[in-house]
């Protein structure tokens, strides 16, 4: 399973995103979610934005970059997501080992310890 956090400034219904999955044969459960996160150009202040989290079932990693983040990218504007993969990796999409380019993502990346 991989958990995919989102937001993004393009409107986009829960019934929307649904569909999106179901076009390309993918078990997904979408929540929306409403979060506080440090602002760009001023990380001691925090916004509000509003966005989902995506579980999506039964997909590998490089199959995920290919049929489900690259169109979604598209679909939404999205620069970056929050990436959870198995208990293999957690943080920035754009910093995933193995599945996507080095990084252009400031964010730290996190390896998983049990």
């Amino acid at each position: 399973m991989i958990t995919l956090s989102i937001s993004s400034s393009r409107e986009i219904t829960i019934q929307e995103l649904a569909q999106f999955f179901a076009n390309r044969h993918l078990k997904a459960n979408i929540t929306a979610t409403t979060s506080s996160v440090p602002c760009v150009d001023d990380p001691d202040q925090h916004r509000v934005e509003q966005g989902f989290t995506l579980l999506i079932f039964d997909i590998d990693g490089p199959t995920f970059k290919q049929v489900v983040w690259e169109p979604l990218q598209k679909l939404l504007n999205l620069s970056c997501a929050f990436v959870k993969y198995r208990q293999d990796y957690m943080g920035c999409v754009l910093n995933w080992p193995g599945v996507f380019v080095e990084s252009q993502c400031p964010g730290k990346t996190t390896k998983i310890e049990m």
